[in-house]
């Protein structure tokens, strides 16, 4: 392994996302306070507003699940399963506080336990989300925002003033902005970087703070502008749908099929940073509809139309301008064992993507390091399917 004071761009992502714990060691060292979070609902302005450095919480699919087991049953996804495995492992003993949420039941139980098994002077707190997308429910969890803003200004002692708040925006706008930077570099054919080195970025990027964030950033948007990527036969552009795809070997696989992953529609990638906040007079509002309205997941409902396929182009529509911009040929959908809000949504999405003229592949994984290459002779299987 290099020395990380050596590395700059990809090979620094790579190695923000291979030592996690170490980084944030390290920024703990700084004085600082690390605050776990999950799933992609939580505001990070209201987080770096009160000078606590955010953290996404994530499993471990090279780790056998043995103490995570002990509180959530083998019937409930097992990605849920190894992020409290990795708690109670210590991995996460660096955090100083957790936020959860009800983007999920999963994750609703899990941020209970997870506030239950903590230290009794870390700070908890439950965001409560709303699964449909009515006035009531944006003005539900604009009361939950203002909860959790007092909550934060209790644990720290640090007010957070709307200006302090306006500033963090604009901070976290501009990561938004630098990742899709790197996802229209992904138009072109070929892909001026890969989905598996994408994906470290993104993990690293929600590993440290904000500003080193940013800066990893633009390191790696100059690193890839300057890339020559000779173009080597046709390739197959796919668009992978899903949950949570925090593990490079997936991708990987894909790629090695002889495909390139050009886009997704994740909670890791684009569900994350697509859409920026609005800079308002009222932040608080603001983040509210940048963070409920505007994130597209499976556990929020729209509107339902009168037919089968206005309901699907109601909720999948943002979809087509992904195929439309990256030149998508086929779709991976992606989903792990017992995740029910994508597993439900499977026959809807796979519909979409067909009335789109997108062949589809379905994976199913259940979050464990041994049952990704099984899952290759299906992909290769696909991939000819485009020759």
């Amino acid at each position: 392994m290099y020395s990380d004071k050596v590395l700059t761009g990809i090979k620094r992502a790579e190695y923000i996302y291979l030592n996690r714990s170490e980084e944030i060691f390290k920024i703990k060292q700084q004085g600082k306070k690390v605050i776990a979070y999950f799933c992609c609902y939580p505001p990070l302005e209201l987080l770096t507003s009160s000078g606590l450095v955010p953290v996404r919480i994530l499993g471990d699919i090279k780790e056998p699940i043995t103490e995570g087991g002990k509180h959530l049953p083998p019937i409930m996804c097992n990605y849920i399963r190894s992020c409290l495995d990795c708690k109670q492992k210590n991995n996460y003993d660096y955090s100083d506080g957790v936020i959860g949420c009800h983007s999920c039941d999963g994750i609703e139980r899990t941020s209970h336990i997870w506030s239950n098994l903590a230290k009794p002077e870390s700070f908890s707190f439950f965001l409560d989300i709303p699964h449909t997308l009515n006035k009531n429910a944006v003005d539900f969890f604009v009361l939950q925002l203002k909860y959790m803003k007092n909550a934060l200004e209790q644990f720290t002692g640090t007010k957070i003033s709307s200006e302090k708040l306006l500033k963090e925006i604009e901070l976290h706008n501009k990561t938004r902005k630098l990742v899709r930077v790197l996802y229209d570099m992904r138009k072109l054919d070929p892909p001026k970087i890969s989905g598996s080195d994408l994906l470290k970025v993104l993990v690293a990027v929600m590993t440290v703070p904000v500003e080193e964030g940013n800066a990893l950033l633009i390191e790696v948007i100059k690193e890839v502008n300057n890339l020559n990527t000779a173009k080597i036969g046709k390739k197959p552009r796919l668009l992978i749908w899903g949950s949570i795809i925090d593990n490079f070997e997936m991708i990987q696989l894909i790629e090695s099929s002889g495909a390139d992953v050009v886009i997704d529609d994740s909670a890791i990638g684009t569900r994350s940073y697509w859409h920026d906040v609005k800079l308002d007079d009222d932040p608080i509002n603001a983040i509210a509809d940048r963070y409920l309205v505007k994130v597209e997941c499976p556990c929020s409902f729209k509107e339902a139309k009168k037919t089968f396929n206005a309901d699907n182009e109601n909720r999948f529509g943002y979809i087509n301008e992904l195929i439309k911009d990256w030149k998508v040929d086929g779709a991976v959908l992606y989903i792990i064992r017992n995740c029910d809000p994508h597993g439900f949504e499977i026959p809807a999405i796979k519909s979409y993507f067909e009335s789109r003229g997108i062949r589809t592949i379905i994976l199913e994984h259940d979050y464990t390091n041994s049952s990704i290459p099984p899952l290759k002779t299906r992909m290769d299987a696909f991939i000819e399917m485009f020759e």
